[in-house]
């Protein structure tokens, strides 16, 4: 089990910096339109808004895309929850032992059950499928709408 812990830090840490600096660009696009729509002067048609607003739909697309696009080469989203959903018996014991003091343990108990069903020592692999499907389902939504402008 600990070698799975180990595999699976390795492609949670690949996994969290793409989707982090997916959460970064996301945040300076907004930034840049909210200066434009805070400022009169600026709010006007402009094909560089445009080239902006298209370039981040593009960028968000493709990384998104990348999280559920089956490739045994990388390591992504999919395949990350797919496997991690094999997680048995200990898992609960496992996770709440990578927390140190009394209170971090309790909310690492929290934690454990916004995953797994309260009080049960593994993770819902239903949940984790459905809330998979709905993501993929939201990315092909999200695809169809930009295939439609």
């Amino acid at each position: 089990m600990e070698q799975k812990f180990k595999k699976w830090k390795r492609w949670f840490t690949v996994i969290f910096s793409e989707v982090t600096d997916l959460s970064l660009k996301r945040y300076i696009f907004r930034e840049v339109r909210n200066i434009i729509i805070n400022n009169p002067s600026l709010e006007k048609p402009s094909v560089f808004y445009e080239f902006l607003g298209n370039t981040y739909s593009a960028t968000a697309v493709m990384s998104l895309r990348r999280q559920v696009k089956i490739n045994k080469r990388v390591f992504h989203l999919q395949v990350f929850l797919k496997t991690f959903m094999k997680i048995q018996g200990d898992s609960r014991e496992k996770f709440i032992s990578f927390y140190k003091d009394s209170k971090a343990k309790e909310l690492a108990c929290e934690e454990f059950d916004r995953f797994a069903r309260t009080g049960k020592d593994y993770v819902d692999s239903g949940r984790v499928l459905l809330d998979l499907k709905n993501f993929v389902q939201k990315l092909k939504n999200v695809k169809l709408m930009l295939i439609k402008r």
